[in-house]
């Protein structure tokens, strides 16, 4: 099992199926690129997903757009390399579940983990963050309502999280 921490929450997944993209050998020799923290293969989707311990406040609109930028970015940089890393980057070591998945007919999953948001604090973040992503989603033809912005309660109901504090 691979395990690691981020933000304030425990991260834990079957080996084949976890790709700890920020410690990729890869990246590290990329200027420019911002992905998140990890790749997943969850239940056959390709599944992103990037944890924060807060988020700025839509109020804050100067903070929030930025954060929601970064955020993107992340997501794209991510789908980018991990398809580039699939076509092109036979060094580059990919979990079994996530190096037999057909491209053409793959599904995926983006998360925004934010630790200590309440219910209330997340469908703002989620509605720009889909606003912000739409010209990526429809380019890789990728739903919507795979983009999803949730809190470390729903994330361990989703079993995306082990612990948390």
């Amino acid at each position: 099992m691979a395990k690691f921490e981020e933000s304030k929450m425990t991260f834990e997944f079957p080996d084949m199926d976890f790709y700890y993209v920020e410690k990729s050998p890869l990246l590290a020799t990329l200027e420019g690129m911002s992905t998140c923290e990890c790749i997943v293969n969850l239940r056959g989707r390709i599944t992103l997903i990037e944890a924060k311990s807060s988020s700025p406040s839509p109020k804050n609109d100067m903070d929030f757009h930025r954060f929601i930028g970064e955020i993107s970015q992340k997501f794209n940089d991510t789908l980018v390399f991990y398809i580039a890393v699939r076509m092109r980057q036979r060094d580059e070591h990919l979990p079994e579940n996530l190096s037999n998945i057909d491209l053409r007919k793959a599904s995926y999953e983006m998360f925004l983990i934010v630790h200590g948001h309440k219910i209330e604090w997340l469908p703002p973040l989620m509605d720009a963050l889909k606003k912000d992503l739409k010209s990526v989603l429809r380019l890789w033809n990728i739903s919507d309502v795979s983009v999803k912005v949730i809190n470390e309660q729903i994330a361990e109901s989703k079993g995306l999280i082990s612990d948390f504090e």
